[in-house]
């Protein structure tokens, strides 16, 4: 394990994933929130924020897209929705 474990949501963490550079991660939980993490520093991981996701029930799902340039993250969700996001550098 690489530093100490970080906490932020207030449910379970259901989808975890990088982004195509490596330095956000984000996580999908069951309080509705998606996590976006700046873990540039791996030692130190830092929230950057809770976005609710508007959508609902629990959010299931996260995929990024492989653009380096301009990602695209998509959240899927217990209502049978898909969302896009754009990751903002």
């Amino acid at each position: 394990m690489i530093g100490k474990p970080v906490t932020g949501h207030h449910n379970t963490i259901w989808s975890v994933l990088f982004s195509p550079d490596d330095r956000i991660v984000a996580t999908a939980s069951y309080d509705g929130t998606m996590g976006i993490w700046n873990v540039e520093d791996p030692e130190h991981p830092r929230l950057e924020g809770l976005v609710p996701s508007g959508q609902e029930g629990w959010l299931m799902s996260l995929a990024c897209s492989l653009d380096r340039a301009a990602p695209v993250l998509a959240s899927g969700s217990q209502d049978g929705t898909i969302r896009l996001w754009r990751l903002e550098r």
